[in-house]
């Protein structure tokens, strides 16, 4: 068990001593930056642990000895002990100083509702949250700790000062959250690497305006403004401070190059951000400048930048500029960033072959149509634009490298599939709006939006016309998929011939009303049925119910087990059906069908014909039925108008098996190849004594004469009297 000093400030008495503290130990402070700075590793820790303790010191005006058992919660536990002790209600403590205690976080001060006066300095503090709670604070001091930054402190709308010097805080953006302080007058920010970086102060006036001490010393309006147009014109003395050459200024040999401006040929990196800029100019010279940053000024035009040839980063974020300009000379630019400014159009970039970044966000673009293609292009923000139609991403597509794309708070972005839409046609981007994109994301995509009838793919296979003028449309071979009504009267409305072989189709849900189309070819699809699943059947506009004028249908090489959905059709104009290669094992649903004159059912699995495979009113003339497994004619008597069988490669056995073709009296021409019938002696010559309007057999014409000759020969040959 180690002992400890402790230093419990509660009386008003001893915090009028703790707000003399800064002027008291100035010199503790100093020294202590000094040998931050200084080149003394060995000896450097303790020196400054013994002035911050010596700093501390000078405030003491309570001294507790006891002991320590625990961390940090024990601190807390030893305060309120000591407040309690001192008969102190934690509610009505004003003011609490607690500074060199090795505190890493704020706790336990829920209970000082009505805390005014805080000191937390001198300890290891990362994080200022813990004291939402007290409200009625109004002064902090929170020097010496380990700050970056100060989020927590929004709620406390009476604090007047706060002393943040000696912290780690290395940015002006660290210090935004005091912008929700209204009351903040007082501001202590010395010590910090912000309070060495150029236009300190000018960032600190536009940032916070009502400042009216800034690291103890007293700030007129006058002062602000003064300090505000000091640096609103850029000169060479402002290049040499923004450039770290503030050193070598007392150097004689640099004081011979600045008549000659030799000296800026070594700069290679110039930040000269948050000035007030309103003109780039004074940059003649700086032939090797490879990095500059003009962001957070007020530059309406981008000019000059051609004496900078070998820029490869150049930042222009939060200016006034109107258009993208100037910028010819360039070649080697890598990073461009334009964003939070008023442009436009984007223009004059298609000779920057090397960028491989681009910042555009927060402008006033609506169109990326002349987006150039850029070869090198890896990473592209965009958001915060007018851009409404997710389609303007296509222009995107052709960028072969880009893997991240910021182009959120565009109005399209409010779609809810619009991600997986860009995703589906940038198939290499990796992370979209600041979200890595995982494989199932990429798979959703393809699943939702491949097979869509594009734009694209129309204007390739139109060649110009208008798809309102269109009579005859090929879309063969797009891998289209099943989408609702993707062809319609309204979008085609004198379309007459539709090819949609060989795509991806499952169903005829792409097909809605078309009055006009005469022929539809759907062959080398996926489809399984002619009823569209999760529709009414009877519905007239979806599907076959659609097509009443069709005169031609192939639906060959799909997937077809049978020909339902048929029988709901008004398909009172159709001549022709093909249906060969599917899966069909009958045929049936004819009934409608009263203009039908071919009928194309080769290689399926009809063994077959059923009773009610053909109405009484059909008018079929040509019937292919060829590689089924048919193993006879029955039924076949109702195609009495037939003119044309072919039916090849079945299971036809004996003469018995074609007896029910004598029906058919109007047969010219059957074709039998491949059964096991042909192999009968005299098949051909028997058939043709059966049937006797048979003008071609096998693909061969019949000779009447010469095989009548034939036949009786044979007969005599067969003759018991020879």
């Amino acid at each position: 068990m180690n002992s400890k000093l402790f230093q419990v400030f509660i009386s008003k008495k001893s915090f009028s001593e703790l707000k003399k503290a800064p002027s008291l130990n100035e010199n503790f402070e100093n020294l202590i930056y000094d040998i931050q700075r200084s080149d003394i590793p060995h000896i450097k820790s303790s020196l400054i642990n013994y002035l911050k303790f010596a700093t501390a010191r000078s405030v003491v005006s309570l001294k507790i000895e006891t002991e320590i058992t625990g961390p940090q919660q024990e601190e807390i536990e030893i305060l309120n002990h000591t407040i309690a002790s001192q008969g102190k209600d934690p509610a009505q403590v004003t003011e609490i100083a607690y500074p060199l205690r090795g505190i890493k976080s704020i706790q336990g001060f829920e209970k000082f509702k009505h805390l005014h006066h805080l000191d937390l300095s001198f300890n290891n503090l990362t994080k200022l949250s813990g004291l939402e709670q007290c409200t009625e604070l109004q002064t902090i001091d929170i020097s010496h700790n380990m700050l970056s930054d100060i989020e927590g402190l929004h709620t406390l709308g009476k604090l007047t000062a706060i002393y943040l010097h000696n912290n780690q805080i290395s940015k002006i953006d660290d210090v935004y959250p005091l912008k929700f302080n209204p009351s903040l007058k007082d501001l202590s920010l010395r010590g910090n690497l912000l309070s060495f970086t150029k236009g300190y102060k000018i960032q600190l006036f536009q940032l916070l305006p009502n400042i009216a001490i800034l690291d103890g010393k007293k700030v007129s309006e006058k002062d602000k403004i003064e300090t505000i147009e000091q640096s609103a014109v850029l000169t060479d003395d402002l290049i040499i401070e923004s450039s770290k050459m503030q050193a070598q200024v007392n150097n004689p040999s640099f004081l011979k190059d600045v008549a000659s401006h030799e000296w800026k040929a070594q700069i290679e990196v110039l930040n000269l951000s948050h000035l007030k800029i309103k003109k780039i100019n004074s940059l003649n010279g700086l032939v090797n400048l490879q990095q500059i940053n003009l962001s957070h000024n007020l530059i309406e035009k981008i000019e000059n930048l051609d004496y900078c040839p070998n820029i490869e980063e150049l930042n222009l974020e939060k200016n006034k500029i109107t258009k993208i300009e100037g910028l010819n000379n360039l070649f080697y630019l890598k990073k461009l960033e334009l964003g939070k400014n008023k442009i436009s159009v984007i223009e004059n970039l298609s000779h920057l072959e090397n960028l491989n970044q681009l910042s555009l966000e927060d402008n006033q673009i609506e169109t990326i149509a002349d987006f150039p293609t850029f070869k090198n292009l890896m990473e592209l923000y965009i958001g915060n634009n007018y851009i409404e139609n997710v389609k303007e991403i296509k222009h995107l597509s052709e960028l072969p490298k880009l893997i991240i794309l910021d182009i959120t708070g565009n109005p399209f972005t409010k779609e809810t599939n619009y991600r997986i839409f860009i995703l589906f046609y940038m198939k290499k981007l990796k992370v979209l709006d600041g979200i890595s994109i995982e494989a199932s994301e990429a798979q959703l995509a393809r699943e939702t939006f491949t097979g869509r009838l594009s734009d694209e793919v129309l204007e390739t296979r139109l060649n110009g016309v208008s798809p309102t003028e269109v009579r005859a449309l090929d879309l063969s071979n797009c891998k289209l998929r099943d989408f609702d009504d993707m062809f319609t009267s309204q979008r085609f409305p004198h379309l007459r011939e539709l090819n949609l072989g060989n795509n991806l189709f499952q169903s005829l849900r792409c097909i809605g009303s078309l009055p006009h189309l005469r022929l539809l070819n759907m062959t080398g699809n996926k489809i399984e049925s002619l009823i569209i699943p999760n529709t009414n059947i009877l519905d007239n506009k979806r599907g076959l119910n659609g097509l009443q004028n069709l005169e031609a249908l192939d639906l060959s090489y799909n997937q077809l087990r049978d020909f339902s959905g048929l029988q709901f059709c008004q398909l009172k104009e159709l001549r022709i059906l093909k249906a060969n290669n599917n899966e069909i094992t009958k045929i049936e649903h004819l009934d409608n069908l009263l203009q039908l004159k071919e009928l194309n059912v080769n290689h399926n699995k009809i063994r077959q014909f059923e009773q009610n495979s053909f109405s009484p009113m059909n008018s079929i003339k040509c019937l292919k039925i060829n590689d089924n497994g048919l193993r006879n004619f029955a039924n076949i008597q109702r195609l009495y108008k037939m003119q044309h069988l072919f039916a090849n490669s079945n299971r036809i056995n004996d003469f018995p098996d074609v007896d029910k073709l004598l029906e058919l009296p109007s047969l010219k021409e059957l074709e039998l190849n491949g059964n096991p019938l042909c192999r009968r002696a005299g098949y051909r010559q028997i058939l043709l004594k059966k049937l006797t309007p048979l003008l071609y057999l096998d693909g061969k014409e019949y000779f009447k004469k010469k095989e009548k000759e034939l036949i009786k020969i044979i007969k005599m040959l067969k003759s018991p009297s020879l």
